[in-house]
């Protein structure tokens, strides 16, 4: 997942584990949740979300 402009502020994840690199706008996320429900969380978030695939 790719969110535009993070600031560190999306606390929706508190049940899966996550690792965000600011300077590149990234964020890894490990979960049993399926893609469409991370990208769904992420969006109420208001950034911008793309899927990059697997890390």
């Amino acid at each position: 997942f790719k969110c535009g402009g993070d600031d560190g502020n999306c606390s929706a994840f508190s049940d899966v584990k996550f690792e965000i690199d600011l300077a590149k706008k990234l964020v890894w996320i490990e979960s049993d949740r399926d893609v469409d429900a991370l990208m769904e969380t992420l969006k109420k978030c208001g950034k911008e979300v793309k899927y990059n695939g697997i890390k």
